[in-house]
């Protein structure tokens, strides 16, 4: 609608504006047609009207009037009711008619005493002034204490009530409304942060539409930046990776040559590489990388019948298949890293377990090596911390620190603990099984 409030504050003050009318009107109907007014005003109106009818026929003379009504004869309409005398005119009244209940009361009273004339003035605490029979041209006075006491604090808490309930359907509704549409940006926060792009959130309060709006041009300028950076990576990966090459041709080329110096070199270079290939791989995450079907049982059997790896020394339990939604070579990547990290730290036998957690997919990769002390657990898991034997082995330190990054990307958590009896666990905990 083209001039409906489109900010939070706007349709909060034309909710409570609207909330007012719809109180005033239902608590109008409510006092005029319930059945507990009519029976207090039935009653009260009985009561008027007998203290009316005793006046008049002599039988009462105001020292013992009905419970809860005082009366008084007055010389004329408007006269306070503590004396006759007073002076007070019928334009000073305080009409009471223009209420439901009170314009019923006057027309109750009116119908029982054959049509006289009936006013109601809220002046004294609520007096009903009935003109006399006949030609008389005073008017009777009738204190309505007992309407006075009961019936406002009646009509207050019904009022109270519906404009309590009223209060919280419409807060219910809205807060409803609002959390829904929060709901949806904070659905997308996860996106966000994997590098996917977003959708704008078209309806809702200005303010809602804004943030979403925001959350899309920050999800375009992180896919940006995630390509500028995979650029940038694959020209510092060949820039360094030429001269490492160049440096391993120059050495099995050279004459005369120590084998053991040669040797040792060899090693260097290749630790170079591999130190390198991590720094690209921490830094690369890949993120930009497309989410897919992926079964882990079978990624799991493909990393254990890698080339140098001794499949004898590696068992593995896990169900026919395993599948989960994911990034193919950063799973790749974080499997292999702790299965690199049991062989190069741990020790023999090593086991793979594949197994659901709460409809989640877990790997866990074990070892029987030393372990890690308790303080190392949690800290080896940040990039560049090494801990226990690893401390004097070849490496950067980022192997578990891309692990665990790469199950957080997938909705989990790389979790380490030693084993009863000596060495390491690593649970590679996943997104839901597909």
């Amino acid at each position: 609608m083209r001039f409906a409030p489109r900010t939070i504050y706007a349709q909060l003050v034309l909710l409570l504006a609207l909330l007012l009318i719809a109180t005033a009107t239902l608590t109008h109907v409510a006092l005029r047609y319930s059945a507990a007014q009519r029976s207090s005003v039935e009653g009260l109106s009985q009561q008027v009207v007998a203290a009316v009818r005793a006046i008049e026929s002599g039988n009462n003379s105001g020292r013992n009037p009905p419970p809860g009504i005082r009366f008084a004869a007055m010389p004329r309409m408007g006269a306070p009711m503590d004396g006759p005398d007073g002076d007070a005119s019928p334009d000073d009244l305080q009409h009471g008619s223009r209420f439901p209940f009170l314009a019923e009361l006057r027309d109750q009273i009116s119908a029982q005493l054959d049509g006289r004339e009936v006013q109601i003035d809220l002046a004294h605490r609520g007096v009903a002034w009935i003109r006399m029979s006949g030609d008389d041209p005073r008017w009777i006075g009738v204190g309505l204490t007992q309407f006075h006491h009961r019936a406002v604090i009646e009509f207050s808490g019904l009022v109270l009530a519906i404009g309590g309930v009223l209060v919280l359907l419409a807060a219910g509704y809205y807060a409803r409304r609002l959390g829904r549409l929060l709901g949806e940006l904070a659905a997308q926060a996860p996106a966000l942060a994997r590098g996917e792009l977003l959708t704008p959130i078209e309806s809702g309060p200005i303010e809602v539409r804004a943030l979403g709006r925001a959350l899309a041009d920050s999800s375009r300028k992180v896919a940006e930046v995630a390509r500028e950076r995979s650029v940038l990576l694959a020209g510092i990966s060949h820039d360094l990776r030429t001269p490492l090459a160049r440096l391993q041709l120059a050495l099995e080329l050279l004459p005369d040559t120590d084998p053991a110096l040669s040797a040792g070199m060899q090693t260097d270079i290749v630790e170079i590489e591999a130190i390198i290939s991590q720094f690209i791989a921490y830094a690369r995450d890949e993120r930009d990388e497309p989410e897919q079907t992926i079964d882990l049982v079978a990624l799991a059997e493909l990393l254990l019948r890698t080339p140098g790896r001794i499949a004898a020394d590696w068992s593995i339990v896990a169900p026919t298949r395993m599948n989960v939604r994911g990034r193919p070579l950063a799973l790749k990547r974080a499997l292999s890293n702790l299965l690199q990290n049991a062989e190069r730290y741990g020790a023999a036998p090593y086991e793979i377990l594949l197994h659901e957690v709460a409809a989640h997919a877990e790997v866990i990769v074990s070892d029987r090596g030393a372990g890690l002390p308790p303080e190392q657990l949690q800290r080896v898991l940040e990039p560049f911390q090494r801990g226990g034997a690893s401390q004097d082995q070849p490496g950067a330190g980022l192997g578990l620190a891309i692990a665990a990054r790469v199950a957080s990307m997938h909705g989990g958590a790389l979790v380490l603990r030693n084993r009863d009896g000596g060495g390491l666990r690593a649970e590679l905990c996943l997104g839901a099984v597909s």
